[in-house]
């Protein structure tokens, strides 16, 4: 009687998170695209890119590396790219799917995964009640970040929901005393490939902080067990997770850095708030009440670039804020009456927590000193704004509001009342938050479906044939911000959008780029770039930014058509592609080995029957 009942439970956990899953869905379909036809702004870079993808796909098949593009500013580099998106899910599916559809399924995929795995952190790892588990997954799925970020167009944002999921698969059989233990070794395969995932599409903006959230949820249940030994078993999987990502990541890696040696962006400013107090305010507001892109652009300083309402979606709603509240009093009289104990190791592990959670606060707090130090990072000398790394506050309050909803004094019945109540609440602010600002986006992909129409139905083969970009009446060029999609007509749009170079285009070399055919020849060179120069130069004996010789006209016609064509890598690349060959080897291994130890628990198990 107890299992059917446990069943029926899990069943109903099952149930009513479709619902909510679906709910979540309903709300942002809507945007993607709108009843207009349009969409968020920059999906101007995503969708134009992924029809580039298909067209490699297209003339080359699935697994052949597509190394540059003559789709955008007379030919760049495509791996390379730090936040290149032809290794992702919604990349893949647009070889199966057209790009809005692929962009539907992937938003519904990563929330489901999103609240499934923040569940599994909450319930098996933490070890919460269903209703403590379920509150939290239910506040991140319908948080504002994600769902804000991606209607806009910031398709590699996705990966952010796959933070509490990467997180259980490290934590999880963390008693364990060994990896040889075919759930361990599973768990390792697994996370190992989410965080190449990772990588391979933004290591800046949701791979690091993945990690720092990590860590936090490693160093909460370190407190629980009142044990560093307790992370032995996480820590050896985490890193050798890692280790199996970094390998992977390898190629790209090294590619990215060469190609960011001749275009980068370490000259933009990073915007900070001077007022501690101010910029704490601005982080609560905008978490438990509504974005302040106005209260952030009176009190951040040192900014190159306006940033939109976009930038600042980070709500949870006010009522985690109430729980957080209440909890909080609850644990403050249990210490007040020493109904608990805090052992040294407890305490030193809580100042690590305070730590990681004083992180994004501090990124964003400006001195000239500490700007200046921030520039020398690595992850961050490209970028123009911090302000993003305010995500980080959205899994950790929403796992600390399952942490404190279960200290909670409650029985079953008043926290059965108190957890419909609480999700009643916030889908009703979601679905009725103001979204004006999303209303208005105008990028129209129109011409690009209408591409990818022509190239599936086999009655067009891509071929970039000219440099274009789009007029008016007067037959002076304009940046619309459908620019992106000239590569839909067969031509490269010289006035890219493409971050790297800078968001005004002011580190792209055009050097003799002009208008007009590809072949056009101008001082001994062609019309169209040899991407190759901008990543190995000194191999390709080039600069950065030059042109296709004459004499190589084979080569250049051969990319145009998005076929492969020779150049030169350097050593350095050489050994990191073969770092990640490696890798993926051991990645296969690993789950032979994970096969191999199930068939011989069969085995024995059959035996002893």
């Amino acid at each position: 009687m107890l299992s059917v009942i446990k069943h029926k439970k899990e069943l109903c956990v099952v149930i009513i998170a479709c619902v909510l899953i679906f709910i979540h869905f309903a709300i942002y379909e809507q945007f993607l695209p709108m009843q207009n036809g349009l969409m968020g702004h920059d999906f101007n870079n995503y969708l134009p890119y992924f029809l580039d993808g298909y067209y490699w796909f297209s003339q080359n098949g699935l697994f052949s590396l597509q190394w540059f593009t003559p789709s955008f500013c007379g030919g760049i580099p495509k791996f390379p790219n730090p936040v290149s998106i032809y290794f992702s899910i919604p990349q893949f599916l647009v070889f199966i799917v057209d790009p809005i559809t692929s962009v539907r399924i992937t938003f519904l995929l990563f929330a489901a995964l999103g609240f499934i795995g923040f569940y599994l952190l909450a319930r098996k790892i933490f070890l919460l009640s269903m209703y403590a588990s379920f509150l939290g997954a239910s506040i991140f799925l319908f948080n504002d970040f994600y769902a804000h970020k991606y209607i806009v167009g910031h398709m590699t944002y996705h990966t952010f929901m796959l933070m509490p999921l990467i997180t259980y698969l490290i934590l999880r059989n963390a008693e364990k005393q060994t990896i040889f233990y075919k759930d361990v070794l599973l768990e390792i395969f697994s996370s190992a490939l989410l965080i190449a995932y990772l990588f391979y599409l933004d290591i800046a903006y949701i791979s690091v902080p993945t990690f720092v959230f990590i860590i936090f949820c490693l160093l909460i249940y370190a407190i629980q067990k009142n044990s560093f030994l307790s992370l032995k078993l996480p820590m050896v999987k985490l890193s050798m997770a890692g280790m199996l990502a970094s390998g992977i990541f390898a190629a790209k890696l090294s590619a990215a850095l060469s190609f960011l040696d001749s275009s980068n962006r370490e000259h933009y400013p990073l915007p900070g708030a001077e007022n501690i107090g101010e910029l704490i305010s601005l982080v609560v507001k905008n978490l438990f009440l509504s974005p302040q892109h106005e209260m952030a652009s009176e009190i951040l300083i040192n900014r190159r670039w306006a940033l939109g309402q976009h930038e600042f979606e980070f709500g949870i709603t006010f009522v985690p804020a109430i729980i957080l509240a209440i909890g909080s009093l609850y644990l403050l009289k249990k210490f007040t009456l020493r109904q608990i104990n805090i052992s040294k190791t407890q305490l030193f592990l809580t100042l690590l927590l305070l730590v990681l959670f004083s992180l994004p606060i501090a990124f964003n707090f400006y001195t000239p000193e500490w700007n200046a130090t921030l520039k020398q990072i690595p992850l961050f000398k490209n970028s123009s704004s911090l302000v993003r790394w305010f995500c980080l506050y959205i899994p950790f309050l929403c796992l600390f509001t399952s942490l404190l909803f279960e200290k909670i004094n409650l029985n079953k019945k008043q926290q059965f009342i108190l957890i419909s109540v609480s999700i009643i609440m916030i889908v009703s602010l979601k679905i009725w938050k103001d979204r004006d600002y999303y209303y208005q986006q105008n990028y129209n992909p129109s011409e690009v479906l209408q591409a990818y129409s022509k190239v599936q139905s086999g009655s067009w083969t891509p071929t970039i044939t000219e440099n274009s970009t789009y007029v008016n009446e007067k037959n002076q060029a304009i940046l619309t911000i459908s620019r992106n999609n000239m590569l839909a007509h067969g031509k490269s749009q010289v006035f890219c959008y493409e971050a790297i170079f800078g968001y005004a285009l002011e580190n792209l070399p055009f050097k003799t780029l002009s208008m007009g055919e590809i072949t056009i020849e101008t001082d001994n060179v062609l019309n169209i770039k040899n991407p190759a120069c901008y990543v190995f130069p000194k191999e390709n004996k080039c600069e950065a930014g030059d042109h296709f010789r004459i004499k190589e006209k084979n080569q250049a016609l051969a990319f145009s058509k998005f076929q492969s064509f020779a150049f030169e890598i350097s050593t350095r690349q050489a050994v990191a592609n073969k770092i990640t060959l490696l890798s993926m080897l051991a990645v296969i291994l690993i789950l032979l080995a994970y096969c191999l130890l199930s068939i011989k628990k069969s085995f024995t198990y059959t035996d002893m029957q």
